[in-house]
């Protein structure tokens, strides 16, 4: 089962999870998803010598802060899906230890929610020039060509409009949202209630 509800701040989701925790069976274990603001994608150009998961987690480490804002030991995923660029994904390591604190051992899977996102749309085969994704409180842009995602940026939802913000982000990139998988989470309709069925995405182009 799927609980969705919303929060006013980092801490009132942390206090909320904690909440929800003391509820569950002992035994019980969770996957845990978050926004695209608190986990980030970036790209991992292709390194000369780098070998083993120890050479790329420490190139991450140096290029974490400078495309993603995230401090350097930030907690970083690195997807097996491409090779160069690398694809990976940062965790503010504040967050890495509320969830730990708050969850301990129970957390069998932390992840942001666009990565069911990138998954469902990396399974179709889909062949457009690459997914928008919007959440809560973010924007997640991955551009792509042939398959490779050659631009990944988490883009804040502030007071701007989520459609015309995806519009100046694509400028740069020569390409009109309707070239692009959108794909957004209706967080507002499943707040505070159980979620049964799929999971609350629908697919489609921008508006």
């Amino acid at each position: 089962m799927v609980y969705a509800a919303t929060a006013t701040d980092p801490e009132d989701a942390i206090r909320g999870l904690a909440d929800a925790i003391t509820l569950l069976p002992r035994g019980t274990r969770l996957q845990v998803f978050v926004s695209g603001a608190i986990c980030r994608p970036f790209l991992i150009p292709a390194v000369e010598g780098a070998r083993d998961a120890m050479d790329w987690a420490a190139i991450a480490a140096t290029l974490v802060e400078g495309a993603t804002g995230l401090p350097s030991d930030s907690l970083v995923w690195m997807d097996d899906g491409q090779s160069s660029p690398r694809f990976a994904v940062a965790m503010h390591p504040t967050w890495q230890g509320h969830m730990q604190r708050a969850c301990g051992s129970m957390v069998e899977n932390l992840k942001p929610w666009w990565v069911l996102a990138v998954d469902q749309v990396r399974s179709s085969g889909d062949s457009r020039h690459g997914l928008a994704v919007f959440d809560s409180d973010a924007l997640v842009l991955l551009v792509a060509e042939g398959g490779t995602y050659l631009e990944a940026q988490a883009y804040p939802l502030l007071d701007e409009d989520p459609d015309a913000l995806l519009r100046r982000a694509l400028i740069t990139h020569d390409l009109s949202p309707d070239a692009l998988d959108v794909v957004r989470f209706h967080h507002d309709e499943v707040a505070g209630v159980p979620v049964n069925a799929a999971l609350p995405f629908s697919t489609g182009e921008a508006a």
